[in-house]
């Protein structure tokens, strides 16, 4: 009989994984609908890639403060950091 293994932890999504989904797995997203205001000044989409390394507050700031001098210089920066 082969042995199961199951995919590590960082694993957020599967299709079609029908292993990763006995335990819990799935490509269902997790959705939250925020209305955006005049004061906001951005909106910031990260993967589980990037939060693993940089928590949202700490992605939050190198983007407000790099990103009117430079916009494409954030993820440049948020890149070397993970």
């Amino acid at each position: 009989m082969r042995a199961r293994t199951y995919p590590g932890l960082s694993t957020s999504r599967s299709l079609g994984d029908l292993l990763a989904h006995e335990i819990g797995v799935t490509s269902e997203p997790g959705v939250k609908i925020l209305e955006l205001t005049q004061k906001d000044l951005f909106v910031l989409i990260g993967s589980q890639g990037i939060y693993a390394h940089l928590n949202p507050e700490e992605t939050g700031e190198i983007v407000s403060e790099f990103a009117v001098k430079d916009p494409g210089i954030c993820c440049n920066i948020i890149h070397q950091k993970v």
